[in-house]
């Protein structure tokens, strides 16, 4: 970001042209890393889950147990 807190940077206003080998590249690692982002995000929400209703069970069991 610039000095004057605009979004365009200085080198936006000169032409690039990317071939079309590297558009493919960027898009596929781009791709690439949020799958395996939301893959993590996945695989810790799975964990929390299992960790929770893990913990609710055994507060039920104990429960149980203290009642008999």
């Amino acid at each position: 970001m610039g000095h004057n807190g605009s979004w365009i940077s200085r080198n936006a206003s000169e032409p690039r042209n990317a071939s079309s080998a590297e558009v493919a590249g960027a898009n596929r690692s781009a791709l690439g890393e949020f799958g395996e982002a939301q893959l993590y995000r996945q695989f810790t929400t799975t964990v929390q889950v299992v960790i929770f209703i893990g913990s609710l069970l055994v507060l039920v069991t104990c429960i149980g147990f203290k009642n008999s």
